[in-house]
């Protein structure tokens, strides 16, 4: 592919997705970094060490059940602090088709965007609300409606987040059992919340829910 011919300068490789055809579980990530670029293969960095602890955490066979795959296929070059920059929105825009189209072929039961990247590719209306831009820890837990695809989709925050943020690993793998039962993997979660209960400080609990049920007292 030579859509994007910077990212043609920096990579070794293109890194294409990995896992079975119809797994329960396709995991979207932003991009490759150097040991994916290196090897081929996505999420077999630190990211992706993080990634199959939370899904095994939530109660998924990343062996079996998880097809990983990101929403761009080529390591960026490095900025002047010597990190690799985020894909830019034409980039990721370049890569979309093959994303969508390995996805289909895939045809899981549930799609995780992880980040907000991934998860602005996958489901663009999302993140425009009265004008306004959710950020993924506004969404994160969410059931969404891919409408190309036809699949349901809970977004999480990025597997790295929680190297700079430790609190980010229980968001991460609560959400995760969440799209665990919204595949039809495990018994669903009711939480029944009293009436005249303000829901903004339920609202970690709440996401974790999958009905919420309104009773009296």
């Amino acid at each position: 592919c030579d859509r994007c011919p910077e990212l043609c300068q920096s990579r070794t490789q293109i890194v294409n997705g990995r896992g079975p055809q119809h797994a329960k579980v396709a995991f979207v990530g932003l991009g490759p970094g150097q040991k994916e670029d290196a090897d081929g293969r996505p999420f077999i960095g630190p990211a992706g060490e993080t990634a199959n602890n939370w899904l095994i955490a939530a109660g998924f066979k990343p062996k079996t059940d998880v097809y990983f795959i990101n929403a761009t296929r080529c390591i960026g070059p490095k900025t002047k602090e010597g990190k690799e920059r985020e894909p830019t929105a034409v980039e990721v825009r370049n890569c979309r088709s093959f994303l969508m189209d390995e996805l289909e072929w895939v045809n899981p039961d549930i799609i995780v965007p992880a980040g907000g990247i991934a998860l602005e590719t996958l489901y663009n209306e999302a993140k425009f609300v009265g004008g306004k831009t959710l950020p993924i820890t506004r969404l994160r837990g969410a059931v969404l409606w891919q409408e190309e695809l036809g699949k349901k989709m809970v977004p999480i925050l990025h597997p790295a987040s929680a190297f700079h943020v430790w609190a980010n690993e229980k968001y991460g793998i609560a959400d995760l059992k969440k799209a665990y039962r919204e595949a039809g993997l495990g018994a669903t979660v009711v939480m029944l919340v009293p009436s005249a209960t303000d829901l903004g400080w339920w609202h970690d609990y709440a996401m974790r829910a999958d009905e919420i049920r309104f009773i009296r007292g």
